[in-house]
């Protein structure tokens, strides 16, 4: 009886720990945080992390979805579910320009907890997570 109180326990315990691992909030995804100094090396085709000259990370955006916010939102979840839970229309399209140029589109994004959401071929599923410094 002990023993499977124990086995029990820890198998909680562990996936605690690999959650907190695959985490979306404000300030982080996974193990890599806004302000930290990027130390770690990562797949590159899970994330891309810019920094600044100090090696400190101010960007961070992952295409893979097993990263989750604390809601269960991430990449290929229903953008318009993320949408209908902001109280204003704040989705907005993403262009890139070049000076005062616009040069193409990105998609769609919407912010739900200072998290950016981006649906960038306009299927209405999230493509892209991102968190960044203001």
């Amino acid at each position: 009886m002990k023993k499977s109180i124990i086995v029990v326990i820890l198998l909680v315990l562990l996936s605690c720990n690999y959650n907190d691992h695959n985490i979306i909030t404000k300030t982080k995804i996974g193990v890599f945080k806004l302000n930290d100094i990027l130390t770690n090396s990562y797949d590159d085709k899970d994330f891309y992390i810019k920094v600044d000259s100090n090696n400190k990370i101010n960007t961070i955006i992952v295409y893979s979805n097993k990263f989750k916010t604390k809601d269960g939102f991430g990449v290929g979840s229903n953008f318009e579910d993320i949408k209908n839970l902001k109280d204003d229309d704040s989705e907005e399209g993403l262009s890139l320009s070049k000076g005062d140029v616009v040069i193409g589109s990105v998609g769609d994004a919407v912010v739900y907890d200072n998290i950016l959401f981006i649906d960038n071929n306009k299927d209405k599923i999230v493509d892209l997570v991102m968190v960044a410094n203001n």
